[in-house]
């Protein structure tokens, strides 16, 4: 059996290398790869037919999934208890933020937050919304608390 695992392993290895993609370390005691990288192109992909899970040893944040740069400085890593780290800007398309433009010359009202969201309590507690008010040149914060929206109003900047 175990020589059927390392010829399974060698034909992986040079499919691999026929792809471009490159190998740095595989245990066959735990048959683990510890790296995978690919020599051209701009990504990885991996396809499969069901989900794919990282499993990381400890629920205590101790162990953690890192993404690094070109550098290898890191710029982002999800721990084992689900800290989510990142350098940079996060830019979520319609989850957490939601911006829209009313041009409506009032603070928005529940009607209005419904319109641009949906209901309160379909997108849930803590869901934030930005609407942007160009007929009064004014940003209001929309926030979900599960069964109806609060407004704050944004202030300008001092100059």
């Amino acid at each position: 059996m175990v020589l059927s695992v390392v010829k399974a392993i060698k034909k992986l290895i040079e499919a691999m290398q026929e792809n471009s993609l490159s190998v740095g370390v595989i245990s066959l005691t735990e048959l683990i790869t510890t790296k995978l990288s690919a020599a051209s192109g701009s990504h990885i992909e991996i396809v499969a037919a069901k989900d794919i899970i990282v499993t990381l040893g400890d629920n205590a944040g101790a162990q953690k999934v890192s993404f690094a740069d070109s550098d290898d400085s890191e710029v982002g890593s999800l721990d084992s208890e689900g800290n989510l780290d990142l350098d940079g800007v996060v830019t979520p398309a319609g989850g957490i933020v939601h911006v829209v433009d009313t041009g409506e010359y009032t603070i928005p009202d529940n009607s209005e937050c419904i319109a641009a969201f949906g209901a309160a309590d379909a997108v849930g507690a803590g869901f934030m919304g930005v609407i942007i008010d160009t007929g009064n040149n004014k940003t209001y914060l929309a926030v979900s608390n599960g069964s109806a929206y609060q407004i704050f109003e944004g202030a300008a900047a001092a100059t």
